[in-house]
Protein backbone atom coordinates (compact mmCIF):
# COMPACT_ATOMS: atom_id res chain seq x y z
CA UNK A 1 0.00 0.00 0.00
CA UNK A 2 2.82 2.38 0.91
CA UNK A 3 4.57 1.85 -2.44
CA UNK A 4 1.33 2.51 -4.35
CA UNK A 5 0.85 5.75 -2.44
CA UNK A 6 4.46 6.79 -3.10
CA UNK A 7 4.15 6.01 -6.81
CA UNK A 8 0.91 8.01 -7.01
CA UNK A 9 2.51 10.91 -5.15
CA UNK A 10 5.58 11.01 -7.41
CA UNK A 11 3.42 10.64 -10.52
CA UNK A 12 1.22 13.51 -9.30
CA UNK A 13 4.20 15.80 -8.72
CA UNK A 14 5.60 15.05 -12.17
CA UNK A 15 2.20 15.62 -13.76
CA UNK A 16 1.85 18.99 -12.03
CA UNK A 17 5.32 20.00 -13.22
CA UNK A 18 4.49 19.02 -16.78
CA UNK A 19 1.15 20.81 -16.76
CA UNK A 20 2.60 24.06 -15.39
CA UNK A 21 4.90 24.47 -18.38
CA UNK A 22 3.63 24.91 -21.90
CA UNK A 23 6.76 23.14 -23.19
CA UNK A 24 8.51 20.35 -21.22
CA UNK A 25 11.93 22.03 -21.56
CA UNK A 26 10.60 25.11 -19.79
CA UNK A 27 10.60 23.12 -16.55
CA UNK A 28 14.37 22.71 -16.67
CA UNK A 29 14.83 26.32 -17.72
CA UNK A 30 12.76 27.62 -14.78
CA UNK A 31 14.34 25.36 -12.16
CA UNK A 32 17.10 26.65 -9.98
CA UNK A 33 20.18 24.53 -9.39
CA UNK A 34 19.05 23.96 -5.79
CA UNK A 35 15.65 22.67 -6.89
CA UNK A 36 17.24 20.38 -9.45
CA UNK A 37 19.66 18.97 -6.87
CA UNK A 38 16.98 18.41 -4.22
CA UNK A 39 14.71 16.68 -6.72
CA UNK A 40 17.60 14.52 -7.99
CA UNK A 41 18.49 13.53 -4.42
CA UNK A 42 14.91 12.67 -3.55
CA UNK A 43 14.20 10.77 -6.78
CA UNK A 44 17.43 8.78 -6.44
CA UNK A 45 16.49 7.80 -2.91
CA UNK A 46 12.96 6.81 -3.92
CA UNK A 47 14.32 4.71 -6.78
CA UNK A 48 16.54 2.73 -4.41
CA UNK A 49 13.63 2.36 -1.97
CA UNK A 50 10.91 1.20 -4.38
CA UNK A 51 12.14 -0.04 -7.79
CA UNK A 52 11.97 -3.84 -7.37
CA UNK A 53 15.26 -5.04 -8.90
CA UNK A 54 17.22 -2.07 -7.62
CA UNK A 55 15.70 -2.31 -4.15
CA UNK A 56 16.46 -6.04 -3.93
CA UNK A 57 20.11 -5.40 -4.83
CA UNK A 58 20.46 -2.34 -2.58
CA UNK A 59 18.70 -3.48 0.62
CA UNK A 60 21.18 -6.16 1.77
CA UNK A 61 24.18 -3.81 1.47
CA UNK A 62 25.80 -2.40 4.59
CA UNK A 63 24.93 1.23 5.39
CA UNK A 64 28.43 2.47 4.55
CA UNK A 65 28.10 1.06 1.02
CA UNK A 66 24.59 2.46 0.60
CA UNK A 67 25.79 5.91 1.62
CA UNK A 68 28.81 5.66 -0.68
CA UNK A 69 26.66 4.63 -3.66
CA UNK A 70 24.11 7.40 -3.11
CA UNK A 71 26.84 9.98 -2.49
CA UNK A 72 28.82 8.86 -5.53
CA UNK A 73 25.80 9.04 -7.81
CA UNK A 74 24.90 12.51 -6.54
CA UNK A 75 28.52 13.58 -7.02
CA UNK A 76 28.42 12.36 -10.64
CA UNK A 77 25.11 14.14 -11.26
CA UNK A 78 26.30 17.41 -9.68
CA UNK A 79 29.54 17.59 -11.61
CA UNK A 80 27.88 16.45 -14.83
CA UNK A 81 25.51 19.42 -14.56
CA UNK A 82 28.49 21.66 -13.73
CA UNK A 83 30.39 20.35 -16.76
CA UNK A 84 27.36 20.84 -18.98
CA UNK A 85 27.02 24.38 -17.63
CA UNK A 86 30.65 25.03 -18.56
CA UNK A 87 29.91 23.63 -22.02
CA UNK A 88 26.96 26.06 -22.29
CA UNK A 89 24.40 23.24 -22.50
CA UNK A 90 22.85 24.40 -19.21
CA UNK A 91 22.98 27.76 -17.51
CA UNK A 92 23.01 26.69 -13.85
CA UNK A 93 26.59 27.52 -12.87
CA UNK A 94 29.38 29.83 -13.90
CA UNK A 95 32.52 28.04 -14.96
CA UNK A 96 34.82 29.53 -12.32
CA UNK A 97 35.73 29.16 -8.64
CA UNK A 98 32.43 30.68 -7.50
CA UNK A 99 30.47 28.25 -9.68
CA UNK A 100 32.49 25.30 -8.34
CA UNK A 101 31.85 26.36 -4.73
CA UNK A 102 28.15 26.69 -5.54
CA UNK A 103 28.16 23.11 -6.85
CA UNK A 104 29.75 21.88 -3.62
CA UNK A 105 27.18 23.79 -1.52
CA UNK A 106 24.28 22.40 -3.54
CA UNK A 107 25.76 18.89 -3.48
CA UNK A 108 25.73 18.99 0.34
CA UNK A 109 22.05 20.01 0.26
CA UNK A 110 21.25 17.21 -2.18
CA UNK A 111 23.00 14.67 0.06
CA UNK A 112 20.92 15.86 3.02
CA UNK A 113 17.71 15.57 0.99
CA UNK A 114 18.72 12.15 -0.30
CA UNK A 115 19.49 10.70 3.13
CA UNK A 116 16.40 12.28 4.71
CA UNK A 117 14.07 10.83 2.09
CA UNK A 118 15.76 7.43 2.37
CA UNK A 119 15.33 7.35 6.16
CA UNK A 120 11.68 8.36 5.86
CA UNK A 121 10.80 5.86 3.14
CA UNK A 122 12.85 2.77 4.06
CA UNK A 123 10.97 -0.11 5.60
CA UNK A 124 11.85 -1.85 8.84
Amino acid sequence: MKSKFTFAFIFGILLILLLTASKPMQIAEKMTAEQLALIAGAVLSLCFSYIPGLKDWFDPLENKYKQAIMGGLLLVIAFAVYGLSCAAVFNYFTCDKAGFLEVVDILIKALIANQSIYLITKKG
